[in-house]
């Protein structure tokens, strides 16, 4: 298990909170963020048993708790949206659509961003005009790219899909296809109908691609389903604004990316909307085609 401190969050964190609440040292629910109360029980822990009270479960402080072991942690299952903070490691992104007609993605990319998640189409028939020149300049400016469709869950979702593959062709080091579910056709969140819709497309993507497709949504609006279960093997972007640690829906227990933000200022594109990687560069590569 790695070293766990003040603000990380994931099923690690679940673990060590299971431990110290068994042991009397209380931290309440096991929800998985490594807050103050956590660390405040850490040290009491780490002083009772004459380990340094740092605060911080480094390697001495779990293997006295034996946590120690490289054994793969259970999954970890909500039943409502919950907050979960990024890990060690982040990689920093952006979307972009017909809203941003031009980009010097050269600049883009010395800017720092490694990946750029790029409109391709909306509802049965709407191409992004601007699709074509944004995949061909992210690739040349060696931006790892993904096309997003998105998605209006009145309309069939088999025509969706279509039309998005119709301008898409993922070639290999390409993110996989997201599916973006944000919009219910003026209801307040997504329901039953749109949830089944969307879980259509999610296979048909996975079905033609041969790499199992995003979902990018918020939490407030990926609700009123009762199969949100469904959902969880499908990697999660996640949209959540002004805060240091996004709520996600119940149905995942972590996020892949998360868009914190509509309007980072990225030099050669202007404010963006901008977005974190949960993990490596070396983990990003792994989720390519």
């Amino acid at each position: 298990m790695r070293t766990l401190y003040l603000n990380m969050s994931g099923s690690d964190v679940i673990s060590l909170q299971s431990a110290l609440n068994a042991l009397g040292f209380t931290v309440g629910h096991a929800d998985g963020v490594y807050g103050p109360l956590t660390e405040a029980q850490v040290k009491a822990y780490q002083a009772k048993n004459g380990l340094t009270a740092d605060g911080i479960a480094g390697p001495l402080t779990l293997k006295k708790l034996g946590l120690d072991q490289a054994t793969p942690p259970s999954p970890v299952h909500y039943s409502s949206p919950h907050r979960i903070c990024q890990g060690d490691s982040i990689v920093h992104g952006i979307d972009v659509s017909s809203y941003q007609p031009s980009c010097n993605w050269q600049q883009v990319a010395a800017s720092g961003n490694k990946f750029a998640i790029i409109k391709s189409s909306e509802g049965l028939t709407v191409h992004d005009r601007t699709f074509k020149d944004h995949w061909a300049g992210a690739k040349a400016a060696g931006i790892i790219r993904a096309p997003y469709h998105f998605f209006h869950p009145a309309q069939d979702p088999v025509q969706q899909a279509n039309s998005m593959l119709s301008v898409v062709q993922l070639e290999h080091g390409d993110l996989p296809c997201v599916v973006d579910v944000e919009w219910a056709d003026g209801l307040k969140v997504l329901g039953q109908h749109g949830a089944d819709a969307a879980l259509q497309m999610l296979k048909i993507l996975e079905a033609k691609t041969g790499v199992v497709p995003m979902l990018y949504t918020a939490a407030s609006f990926f609700t009123g389903m009762n199969n949100m279960g469904d959902f969880s093997r499908y990697p999660l972007w996640v949209a959540n604004y002004g805060v240091t640690c996004p709520t996600i829906p119940a149905a995942w227990s972590n996020w892949t990316m998360w868009q914190y933000t509509d309007h980072e200022a990225v030099p050669g594109i202007g404010k963006i909307d901008a977005s974190l990687f949960n993990g490596s560069m070396a983990d990003l590569v792994k989720l390519c085609k």
